[in-house]
């Protein structure tokens, strides 16, 4: 299995609730929080927090980036700091640092971190 290319990448999208403005990460098609069906789909910037690491040693099947061992991270979304986000990375990120988190694939694939934010994402 090859690697695939981490430079770039699809933005996260969350579902917004056009009356209570909640954003949320798994699509529903109705707001958790009041209930409206008035939602719609927003790119967010991936830019995040590193919360927590794991790295992976031995694994039955190869992640999305490959064989074992690579990183499981959970990010903290900086433009909706109550949504998290767990990810995967080839390195272990440091805690509290800064990365870029992106989607590669369609709906369903898994978010990667792709590298330590520069410049302007929002």
């Amino acid at each position: 299995m090859t690697t695939p290319q981490l430079t770039e990448g699809i933005r996260p999208r969350l579902e917004h609730c056009r009356d209570c403005k909640r954003r949320w990460l798994v699509q529903r098609g109705f707001c958790p929080s009041c209930g409206s069906s008035e939602t719609e789909m927003k790119d967010v910037s991936g830019v995040a927090t590193v919360q927590a690491v794991t790295t992976v040693h031995r694994s039955v099947q190869p992640s999305a980036i490959g064989p074992a061992p690579y990183c499981i991270v959970l990010v903290q979304l900086e433009a909706v700091p109550d949504v998290r986000i767990m990810a995967l990375a080839e390195t272990a990120p440091a805690i509290g640092g800064k990365v870029q988190v992106t989607r590669h694939g369609q709906t369903g694939a898994p978010y990667l971190v792709t590298s330590e934010p520069t410049g302007t994402f929002g």
